[in-house]
This record gives structure tokens, sequence and C-alpha cells, in this order.
């Protein structure tokens, strides 16, 4: 346990003192092991959030002359690593006793001992813990019905990824983020005895992973997350293509070498994908034409859109504006500071999005009374934000108030009319589950404060 909750704790079996008074001599059967253990890293050698001292051995005889088995580095200390017991730098052999227990004699101990017993034999040496963790893993193994493992920040060997991935062939959800350090080599045999049977990967921020292991996956494969992965590559993205077939869920933000080509394969391949996101801004390989290969995907259902501050009088025009008018699974919707957003365009749009609970309109500055009116037939909205809108008067305010009177079971809905014409002093709540926020986002300086009171276009409404 950390020493600051031990005091605190109900299975903290070490002194409620902070004295260090511990004290175990090791023998290693070569000087070579010796000698590693006084070159170990200081950051890589840490035990129960401690540093453990090495100090030179001294015989203490009858005769009380004592006999230094080590060199000059007498007053020289060094920490032991924690790495496991089989690689460790130390023996487990005793010079005291002479005497060590077999390491299944240990498993068969701990499996029979009470939690508090347990964490005292973990405590006695790292054998020990290794031990008290294999028995739990052997008795709990047998009925062990779900793991959902997530590896971020562990450091491991190839060889140590293997042995996990080939004993855990039926593992479903693997967790491995952010994994700078980690190379292409460790991901392949992390990957290679279980890949067949993942349905959930989640690789974000893996720099090293060029996704030659994407060859291993199979179609039971649903969601992957490739976030930051910046090595992956037109090969691999061909190999998830071909091997994962089922995939429904692929993230690749900021996976800048992808090209055309791949974008052709995932459309027509994936044809179960839902779910596809390509965010960043260096897809130096992407072009136009490469693009308009997402509206191949069939299974894309777009729940989220937001064009705000996007082109200009000219190149965005109110016939682009009613073009949004198709995807009518729309939830969340932002035209933000967009000169084509007038009353006609937005009630066509509103009118065939029926689903949409969020919409933002911020700083429209040709949009009037007559579109916040007809918005009272979307139902199933619940955030309008106006602010900036500076042809927004009370009349339609009011009138959208009315709109949605109290009832039993339904949500409140929240209008933004900060930076209108609406006059607070003038506007009736009463009977209504509307919510009036007089905040003005539209503004640089309010945005930095208040932007946690406005929901944002992406949220989910719960």
């Amino acid at each position: 346990l950390p020493r600051e909750d031990r005091r605190h704790s109900l299975f903290g079996t070490m002194p409620k003192h902070t004295k260090n008074c511990g004290m175990a001599t090791i023998t290693f059967k070569k000087a070579e092991d010796a000698a590693k253990a006084r070159n170990a890293p200081r950051e890589e050698l840490k035990f129960y959030e401690q540093y453990m001292v090495v100090s030179a051995y001294v015989s203490k005889r009858k005769g009380g002359k004592g006999v230094v088995l080590t060199d000059d580095t007498k007053d020289e200390m060094y920490d032991l690593s924690r790495a496991s017991s089989n690689q460790s730098l130390a023996s487990t052999t005793m010079s005291n006793s002479g005497y060590e227990i077999a390491p299944n004699a240990l498993e068969r101990i701990a499996a029979y001992l009470s939690v508090n017993d347990t964490i005292r034999m973990e405590r006695v040496s790292k054998r020990c813990m290794e031990a008290s963790m294999k028995a739990i893993l052997r008795r709990a193994g047998v009925h062990l019905k779900s793991l959902d493992l997530d590896l971020s920040g562990v450091r491991a060997s190839w060889e140590a990824l293997c042995d996990l991935g080939e004993s855990l062939t039926n593992l479903k959800r693997l967790t491995y983020r952010d994994m700078d350090n980690a190379s292409d080599k460790a991901f392949w045999y992390l990957i290679k005895g279980c890949g067949r049977c993942l349905q959930f990967i989640d690789l974000r921020g893996c720099r090293r992973l060029h996704g030659r292991c994407f060859r291993l996956f199979g179609n039971q494969l649903e969601q992957l997350y490739l976030d930051g992965c910046l090595h992956i590559d037109e090969m691999a993205l061909e190999d998830l293509c071909t091997c994962a077939g089922g995939l429904k869920e692929l993230r690749v933000n900021d996976c800048y070498k992808i090209t055309d080509e791949n974008l052709s394969m995932i459309s027509r391949m994936l044809c179960d994908l839902r779910v596809f996101t390509l965010c960043g801004d260096r897809f130096e390989r992407l072009t136009t034409a490469g693009l308009s290969h997402i509206s191949n995907m069939t299974a894309l259902h777009l729940k989220t859109l937001s064009l705000s501050n996007a082109g200009s009088d000219q190149t965005l025009t109110g016939k682009g504006i009613t073009a949004i008018a198709q995807l009518t699974e729309l939830e969340q919707l932002d035209l933000s500071s967009l000169a084509a957003v007038r009353s006609g365009v937005l009630l066509e749009v509103a009118y065939s999005c029926r689903s949409i609970s969020l919409l933002q309109l911020r700083n429209c500055v040709y949009l009037s009374d007559d579109g916040v009116k007809g918005l009272v037939r979307a139902k199933k909205l619940r955030h309008l934000d106006l602010s900036g809108s500076i042809l927004i008067t009370n009349e339609s305010v009011q009138e959208f108030i009315k709109g949605f009177p109290t009832e039993e079971g339904k949500k409140p809905v929240t209008i933004v009319v900060g930076g209108t014409a609406a006059d607070p002093a003038r506007l009736s709540m009463r009977g209504s589950r509307v919510v009036v926020d007089f905040s003005d986002y539209t503004s640089i300086l309010s945005m930095q404060d208040a932007q946690n009171a406005s929901f944002k276009i992406g949220k989910r409404f719960y």
C-alpha cells in the first residue's frame, strides 16, 4: 500500500511509523548479477513506492572483525529492480539460511491464506509477491468469464507480450494506449495469439506502430481506435480491410499516411462501418476525389455536423445549407457565423431533420424571428444557441418559450439569447420548461469562462 494510505487502510500490515528498519542479506550467484544491481537506473528500481538500498555486506564474526565482501563502494547506495523474479538482478538464495522454498510450494501456501496474511506474505519478497499473484490467478482463472485488459503504461518485452497473448486466446477487449516506446514487433507478438477473437482494440497514441499486426485480426473485430498512430501506412490499412471485414467503428485521426486508395478500399470492403473519424490537418496524401469515397459508405449515419465559420458568402450559399436536409438522422448541428442561414433555409433543415437535439446558430446576423418561431415544431430540441444573432427579438423568443409547456417526464429546453435584441425583463417563463440563458458565447472573452455552461457540438445528452 502507498505510504500515505497505510495509516488509514484496513489491510495495512506495516508499522504505522515511517522508519525503515527492514534488512535482508542476498547472495548473488554471479558477480555480473551483483554489478547489474549496483548499476541499475534509479527511475526503474522501485518497490511498493519505496526505493531499496544496496550496501556492502559485512560479515560479523565472533572475533569482532568484520570482513567486507565488496570493493571500495562501501559508502555508495543503489536501488534494486522490481523486475520479474526470473529476471531479477538478485538471486533468491538467502545467505544465512541456505534453504529455498520451491515456487510451487509457495503458491500452494498462498492459496490457503486469508487476505491479511496474503498481504503480509507479499511484503516478504518479490518471489512471495509473485507466488501470491499466481495463486490468485490459478484459483480465479477457471471461473473467469470476462476480462477487459488495459495494458496502458505497462512496459514489457516482446517475449512477455507474446506469452500474454498466447495465454489469452479468447480475449475480446484490449487497450494498449500511449505506448510511445513499444515497437511494431511488440504489437505483433501481443496480438498474434488473441487477434482472431478480439472485438475491441484501443491503440491510440502508439507512435511507433506501423500496422503489420493488422493482418492478424479476424472478422470479429468491431471497434479499432488508432488516433495519433502517425506511422500507420497504406499497406497496414489494406491488411485491415482484407482481414477485418466486420469492422463497425474505425478511428484514424491524425494518421497522416492514409491515401485516396485507402479510403476507396475502406468504402468498398468495410460494408458494416457505422462510425468513421478522420480528423487532422496534415493529410497531404488525400485529395477531394479521395474524400468523395466517403459518400459510398452507406452504413454511416451522420449524427453530428459542424459548418461553423466555414467558407464565405460566395462559396457557401443557401442551396448548400439546404442540402443538409438530406441528413435525416442528424442530432447535432452547428451553423454559426454563416451568412447563408436565413429563416426559410433553417426551417427546411429543421423540418427534415426531426432528431435534432442541439442547434447552434451563433452570430447568424441574417436570421429573423420567423425562423425561431418555426423551431417550435422541433419537439426533440433540447438546446438552441442564438447568441449574437442581432435580429432576434422578444416576439420570437416568447413564442418559443410557450411552445414547450411544462409536462411530467419532459426534459428542460435551453435557449441562449445573449447578444440578441431580446429584453430579459419582458420575457415570461411561467408554465414553460424552457430555461433562458442570457450569456453571449460569440465573444472571445466569454468563451474562455463560460464555454462549459453551454453545450458544445459533439457532446451527448443524457
